[in-house]
């Protein structure tokens, strides 16, 4: 019998479904525990030939949704940002190889500025709030200071970014200070960025505050020495 597409059935308890593709082509929906609690990504193949899901967090499986950012907080216009549109930014906002500010990373970006022209910052924006719903994780900056200074990575190899590769999209500081010294600093490049909010004064950080926060914030993200993940 071919392969078939086969819904999962869903239990009392799931809230939405997951998305397996076989290597022959079948879907399976997978249900999804309460909350999002399920999260994981496609690593091998199974002998039925479905990928498996590699643990990335013991208790997720990774919903296969569109990937956007967000812009909005203090701002004229609003935006919901894809990968597509934004590699039609114009060429004169875009970043190419993002490696010549940061070694240890790859891929392209735009200017923190041209996403600023788009929405319009209101008089009452002073904080920029890049927030990380993968890892709960937030950083809030000065908005003058970064203006200049930030880029939006989204895509690696012409491609939209993966988890792995700190996707949906990746924030950068093209010059940051040493953890915790400067409001800049390298745990503001931040990366899983979904969402980025103009505030009126500081918004939600959840930077480490001191060496033993810090430390242990690397410790658990497995970090490489620049911002809050690998």
């Amino acid at each position: 019998m071919p392969p078939r597409a086969i819904r999962a059935g869903r239990s009392p308890f799931a809230t939405a479904t997951a998305t397996c593709v076989t290597t022959a082509g079948t879907v399976w929906d997978v249900a999804e525990g309460p909350a999002n609690l399920l999260q994981r990504a496609p690593r091998s193949n199974d002998r039925s030939g479905c990928l498996l899901l590699d643990i990335l967090r013991p208790w997720r499986i990774r919903p296969m949704t569109t990937s956007t950012l967000t812009v909005d907080g203090e701002v004229q216009s609003p935006l919901v940002l894809t990968h597509e549109a934004l590699a039609g930014f114009d060429e004169s906002d875009q970043v190419r190889d993002v490696s010549r500010f940061h070694p240890t990373r790859s891929g392209d970006g735009v200017t923190l500025e041209s996403i600023l022209a788009r929405v319009g910052p209101t008089e009452r924006a002073s904080y920029l709030t890049l927030h990380a719903t993968e890892d709960d994780f937030a950083a809030s900056v000065p908005l003058d200071p970064i203006r200049g200074e930030g880029i939006l990575v989204y895509t690696v190899e012409g491609q939209p970014m993966t988890l792995d590769q700190g996707g949906p999209f990746r924030f950068l500081i093209k010059d940051p200070a040493a953890c915790h010294t400067d409001e800049l600093d390298d745990c503001a490049n931040v990366k899983f960025v979904d969402r980025i909010e103009l505030t009126s004064g500081r918004g939600r950080d959840t930077r480490p505050t001191d060496d033993d926060e810090h430390e242990e914030l690397h410790r658990r993200q497995g970090e490489d020495g620049e911002g809050q993940a690998t």
